[in-house]
């Protein structure tokens, strides 16, 4: 998203050059900036009603949003909460984010490419950036009660691939006898997004991979 935004602002100031429009430092320089493109829309467009609505639809259903709400998550952090599965940000890691591009996914190798999801998010875990939390099997009297999973204990704990990748709910496997164990495992979507940021579309369409991750996530 960071990426998108500096891509609309050198877009915007390509266009102030192309224009040969100084940039705006008062309002009264931004309105006549917006005027010159205004005059340069209806010269060259062949129905400028229909491309200022579909410009006005892109910045206000699409563009816009997202520039507040990386501005918003930026400026007015939210509290980290458990939001998403661990399955659903499994699958995000693997298929949607930047990190995941060019990665090819093989049913049948040395290494699988859960591995290495679940390599980088338990190091992001042990690590404090992101959070991860699970209901304890022991001294859970109550039951469902969903606590933070302290980064200290991912030194003997990993998450449990055999759970991540089945229809059952996402759990941790001890690396040693006394290491405690979770279930249903929650991460905080905003955490895991800031730490894999999404890749745009046409990186998708560009990356030959990305529908054999896509399908083994299915």
């Amino acid at each position: 998203m960071v990426s998108l935004i500096r891509f609309i602002v050198f877009g915007a100031l390509a266009a102030l050059a192309y224009l040969g429009l100084p940039i705006p430092k008062d309002w009264a320089g931004l309105r006549d900036a917006f005027a010159s493109v205004e005059s340069f829309i209806d010269s060259r467009a062949a129905y400028p009603s229909l491309f200022a609505f579909t410009l006005g639809a892109a910045l206000g259903l699409w563009i816009m949003p997202d520039i507040w709400r990386v501005f918003r998550d930026w400026k007015f952090p939210r509290p980290a909460r458990p939001d998403m599965d661990v399955k659903d940000a499994f699958a995000y890691v693997m298929v949607r984010s930047k990190w995941s591009l060019g990665r090819p996914y093989k049913p049948q190798g040395p290494r699988f490419l859960e591995e290495d999801v679940e390599s980088v998010m338990r190091n992001a875990a042990a690590q404090g950036r992101i959070t991860i939390w699970g209901e304890p099997r022991e001294e859970n009297l109550f039951g469902n009660t969903q606590v933070a999973i302290p980064s200290s204990d991912w030194e003997i704990t990993s998450f449990d691939l055999t759970r991540v990748i089945s229809e059952l709910p996402a759990t941790t496997h001890r690396l040693r006898g006394d290491a405690p164990g979770y279930d249903n495992l929650f991460a905080c979507k905003a955490q895991v997004r800031r730490e894999w940021p999404a890749a745009f579309f046409l990186q998708y369409l560009l990356d030959w991979h990305w529908w054999g991750r896509k399908r083994a996530t299915r």
